[in-house]
């Protein structure tokens, strides 16, 4: 819509699926009427299956992210090999995303490991919430400080956010 890269497929599926033909009308759909972001990833992976070029690279930029998550994972984590969790449907499910970044982890990485999750997210928050608030974490002795799960209200609060938000995005990927 701007002007800085050539056409791109995925202006055209904007307009098909949203009637947004115009970057006035995209700002307006974002910033007035909430539109929901998440809606144009499977226009892009389409637009990239088909060979769009801006679409591909907006994909590989994304993928070399992630990329770069895990490598700071694995430098802080210091293990011989990473296991990795996939969740949300742009990376659990076949498509254009998702078979691209699963090959660039097996050819950049060959100590890290794609796996199923053991636990839904909502768990793996309630999980940090307890280990945050347990007294080995703090350096307290329980013996002489007694531990509520009030004391740490706030950070149960987060937990139930971090894990509501999760269940809440990942239907809209």
């Amino acid at each position: 819509f701007d002007g800085r890269s050539k056409p791109t497929k995925i202006a055209d599926l904007l307009e098909q699926e949203f009637s947004i033909g115009s970057s006035e009308t995209l700002i307006t759909e974002v910033y007035r009427n909430n539109f929901n972001i998440a809606a144009v990833a499977p226009l892009v992976f389409d637009a990239a299956e088909s060979g769009d070029k801006i679409a591909q690279r907006i994909l590989e930029d994304e993928a070399n992210e992630l990329m770069l998550h895990i490598n700071a994972m694995k430098l802080k984590l210091n293990v011989q090999i990473l296991k990795v969790s996939l969740i949300g449907s742009l990376l659990t499910t076949a498509n254009y995303f998702s078979y691209l970044f699963n090959e660039m982890v097996i050819r950049k990485f060959n100590d890290v490991k794609i796996m199923e999750a053991e636990h839904s997210p909502e768990f793996g928050a309630a999980l940090m919430a307890k280990q945050l608030t347990s007294a080995e974490f703090l350096g307290v002795n329980p013996h002489e400080y007694v531990l509520t799960w009030q004391t740490y209200f706030w950070v149960y609060v987060f937990a139930a956010c971090i894990g509501f938000a999760t269940t809440l995005a990942e239907p809209s990927l």
